[in-house]
C-alpha cells in the first residue's frame, strides 16, 4: 500500500465539524457570557478562543472580547445572528445559555482556534471555524470580498505572528513573554494554521522566498485592499462588516506598533466605524 505524506494527509484528515456524546468537563471552564435571552433551554453555544480580554468601550462599559482578529469577528457575528450583547463587567444583562470561553488550540480537532461548540440535550457539536470552506454569498462581490477576508487576512495574521513575534497578544499579566509564547502558540503550531506550511511551501526551504519577503508584499496587498474595504464598508454585508471589523480592531489597538497596525492607522474612518460598530453589542 502507498503510504500517503505526512503533510497531505494532515490535510485531509482535518474536519470542520465533529460530534461528540455531551460532556461536562469543559463546563467547568470559566465563561464569558453573552448577554440577552435564550432560544430555547436546551440549546446552547460556546465560542472558544485563546484569550479573553477587557475592553472599555468610549460608552465606558467593559466588554469581554477575545484577543485575536478571526475570534473577534465570529463572536460579533454570533451576538449578531443571536440578537445578543457581548458579555460585559458588571453583567447587568440578562445573562445567555451561550458563552466565550479560553481554550488550549490542543482542544481544537485540528488545533487551530477558533472553535464553535454547540449543545444540545444529546449531542455536542464542535466546529472549526477555520477550516477551508467556500463562501455562501451569492452576489460575486460578496463572495470575492468574503475569500479575500477569509483567505488574504487570515494570511496575513499568521505572517504578522510569524514575522513580528508579538507576545503581548497572548500574555496575562503575571506571566513572562516567553511562557505565553510557549503557551498559546509557537511558529511551529503557527505556520500549521489554515494549512499556511502547505499552502506555502516554499516559504519554509532554506533556498525559498523568505517569510519577511512574503510578507512585506502581503502588506502592499493590504493596504491596497483595505482601500477598496475602507470605502465600500457602508455597502457591505453584516457578516462581511463584523469579521472585517474583528481584523481592524485588534490590529489598531493590540498591534499597533507591527506593520499592520501602522499600515490601519491610515484609514481612520474605517478605524472609526469599526469601533462604532463594536459597541453597538
Amino acid at each position: 500500500m502507498v503510504k500517503v505524506p505526512e503533510p497531505i494527509e494532515r490535510l485531509f484528515d482535518t474536519v470542520p465539524i465533529i460530534t461528540y456524546p455531551k460532556e461536562e468537563i469543559i463546563d467547568h471552564i470559566d465563561q464569558f457570557y453573552f448577554e440577552g435571552e435564550n432560544k430555547t433551554n436546551d440549546d446552547s453555544f460556546k465560542l472558544g478562543v485563546h484569550q479573553v480580554i477587557p475592553y472599555q468601550g468610549s460608552d465606558e462599559r467593559i466588554r469581554y472580547i477575545p484577543n485575536d482578529p478571526i475570534s473577534l469577528g465570529y463572536a460579533l457575528w454570533l451576538a449578531h445572528k443571536n440578537n445578543l450583547k457581548l458579555p460585559t463587567k458588571d453583567g447587568k444583562g440578562q445573562s445567555s445559555n451561550n458563552s466565550i470561553i479560553q481554550l488550549s488550540y490542543h482542544a481544537a480537532p485540528d488545533q487551530q482556534l477558533p472553535i464553535l461548540i454547540e449543545d444540545s440535550n444529546e449531542s455536542r457539536n464542535i466546529i472549526s471555524l477555520t477550516a477551508v470552506k467556500k463562501s455562501d454569498h451569492t452576489n460575486i462581490e460578496s463572495k470575492l470580498i468574503t475569500d479575500l477576508i477569509d483567505s488574504k487576512f487570515i494570511d496575513l495574521w499568521i505572517l504578522c505572528l510569524l514575522n513580528e513575534h508579538p507576545n503581548h497578544i497572548f500574555k496575562d499579566e503575571d506571566e513572562d513573554d516567553l511562557f505565553h509564547l510557549n503557551k498559546y502558540y509557537n511558529s511551529y503550531e503557527v505556520a500549521n494554521w489554515k494549512a499556511f506550511k502547505i499552502r506555502y511551501p516554499n516559504l519554509f526551504q532554506i533556498s525559498g522566498t523568505s517569510i519577511k519577503t512574503f510578507y512585506k508584499s502581503e502588506l502592499k496587498s493590504f493596504n491596497q485592499n483595505l482601500q477598496l474595504l475602507s470605502s465600500n464598508f457602508i455597502n457591505l454585508d453584516m457578516s462581511l462588516k463584523l469579521k472585517l471589523v474583528g481584523y481592524v480592531i485588534i490590529f489598531d489597538k493590540y498591534l499597533s506598533d507591527t506593520e499592520i497596525g501602522i499600515i490601519i492607522k491610515n484609514y481612520p474612518s474605517l478605524i472609526k466605524s469599526s469601533y462604532k460598530l463594536l459597541e453597538k453589542y
